[in-house]
């Protein structure tokens, strides 16, 4: 398992092991209450996994109501398994890659499933790395990260055949865009019809955009140090920002993807600096200390000492939905107006890991 080892979870030495957050179902508040102009934000669609559950839920939150969300569905999946979910536009269905299989390394352990109301779940396909997120595309398909191990070395790293595969929701059909042989292929991002790779092999590491259509591949950076994380699309600055680490430390960096310009925006003294891109434009920048954002208007620690994740945005763009992390407790769902000047949390069952799948409609 190399997700520590190549720096590509949030912050894992700090947040990766939860415990029961003092705030955990507590009735949710707000920062500033909405005037009668302001529109309320909409329902999330939350994932909650107990520790140690062989089972999740999937709940549809309504933010600042009092109390947590029923369960809407449940599916089952490996003991203590990791779910991440992304929610299909327009629709109560989400695309979840959930641990499946009890193995030794669970690289390649988890499963794509759709999960929605009424429905049982449906397997579209095995094989997924572990831990990873689905992406979704325009055309409602959605991409994933897949493979197979390689033959274990007695001196070296295992070196793996890995793929980036385009499913059809619907249909279950499947199109290979893109294959590496390497430690890990991470979805870094969509951007004008090309999906955006961290690549880590073991002569190097890059990024790269691969036409979804054609599979045509475009090097937007190499080398670069196996250690980048946490990467986001500015979409209107044409760029990728992201976590990396240089010669003098850790820092976050904006990538160009049209010239592959490169320019740092902030720098730490240590790897717990985060980024997470803001909608209405800016980053936002976590130290430990609670988020704020750089170059432009939004949320200043809004929840206190902690992590905060930008994980979704509403089709309107006016609201923001965010997973707040401390060390050693679990984390808490709230939204932020895209200005920040409001901040609602939103209820969740206590003692679960959460996950945001995004805003319904």
């Amino acid at each position: 398992m190399r997700l520590a080892s190549l720096g590509l979870s949030l912050v894992c030495a700090l947040v990766a092991c939860e415990a029961e957050s003092p705030t955990a179902g507590r009735a949710p508040t707000r920062a500033q209450a909405l005037s009668p102009s302001e529109p309320a934000p909409p329902r999330l669609a939350l994932l909650s996994t107990r520790p140690g559950s062989s089972e999740t839920s999937l709940h549809f939150a309504l933010p600042g109501a009092p109390g947590a969300a029923p369960a809407a569905v449940r599916f089952a999946h490996a003991p203590d398994g990791e779910v991440r979910g992304a929610l299909v536009p327009g629709t109560e269905r989400v695309v979840v890659v959930a641990d499946m299989e009890r193995r030794r390394d669970p690289s390649f352990g988890a499963w794509l499933l759709t999960v929605e109301p009424g429905r049982e779940p449906k397997v579209l396909a095995k094989g997924c790395y572990h831990a990873s997120r689905p992406l979704l595309l325009p055309t409602g398909r959605v991409l994933v990260q897949r493979g197979a191990p390689g033959p274990e070395l007695p001196s070296a790293q295992r070196v793996d055949s890995l793929s980036v595969d385009e499913l059809d929701p619907e249909t279950g059909a499947l199109r290979q865009i893109h294959t590496f042989q390497g430690y890990i292929t991470h979805l870094a991002g969509l951007f004008d019809g090309e999906v955006l790779l961290y690549r880590v092999a073991p002569e190097a590491a890059d990024l790269v955009a691969v036409d979804v259509e054609s599979g045509a591949v475009r090097v937007l950076l190499s080398p670069i140090p196996a250690l980048a994380r946490d990467f986001s699309v500015d979409r209107s600055a044409r760029s990728l920002v992201y976590t990396n680490h240089d010669g003098s430390g850790w820092l976050v960096e904006r990538l160009s993807l049209d010239s592959g310009a490169r320019q740092e925006l902030a720098r730490a003294g240590g790897m717990w600096i985060t980024p997470s891109v803001w909608p209405s434009g800016g980053v936002l920048v976590n130290d430990g200390r609670g988020a704020v954002v750089l170059g432009g208007a939004g949320p200043s620690r809004a929840l206190g000492p902690g992590f905060d994740e930008v994980r979704s945005v509403s089709p309107d763009g006016l609201h923001v939905a965010l997973l707040h992390r401390v060390p050693s407790s679990f984390a808490e769902a709230f939204v932020s107006s895209a200005d920040g000047g409001r901040v609602t949390r939103v209820a969740a069952p206590a003692g679960a890991r959460l996950e945001i799948a995004g805003f319904l409609p």
